[in-house]
């Protein structure tokens, strides 16, 4: 129970991260535990291939991580102005076909208010034609007599 606190010393004391009272305390804890000492060698070891596994990699290029993620937020940025312009296409293409339809609407009603005053005019003249030819005729009835 009480290597619990030496291994978070053993892990301090690989990365360099222990105070000066606390590696007195581990040294000498070591000393007398067997258990210990062999985490201590198996945590350096693991420590160790990991570092030469990524020291030995065999880089075919080199890695630039700065330069492969400001490549795709340009590539994304692209995809987003793209995705912006058919969004403005759309809006544009909406407003004109609004545009159409109130035009239409407007030039349609008006044909139709066009047609109904023609309407109202040729009945009236219908009318004034009748009148007329009514009180021609009534003159011509009163000279008559």
């Amino acid at each position: 129970m009480a290597c619990i606190k030496y291994r978070k010393f053993i892990n301090d004391f690989l990365d360099n991260e222990i105070d000066n009272i606390n590696e007195l305390e581990l040294l000498s804890h070591l000393s007398s535990c067997e258990e210990c000492k062999i985490y201590l060698s198996n945590i350096t070891k693991i420590k160790s291939n990991i570092k030469e596994s990524f020291l030995n990699t065999p880089h075919k290029k080199n890695i630039d991580l700065s330069k492969n993620i400001m490549t795709k937020i340009n590539s994304s940025s692209s995809t987003s102005k793209k995705r912006s312009s058919v969004k403005l296409f759309y809006k544009i293409a909406t407003l004109i076909l609004i545009l159409s339809a109130l035009l239409i609407a407007k030039y349609t009603k008006n044909d139709k208010n066009n047609f109904a005053l023609q309407e109202e005019e040729r009945m009236v003249f219908e009318h004034l034609e009748k009148s007329q030819n009514s009180y021609v005729v009534n003159i011509a009835y009163n000279q008559g007599q």
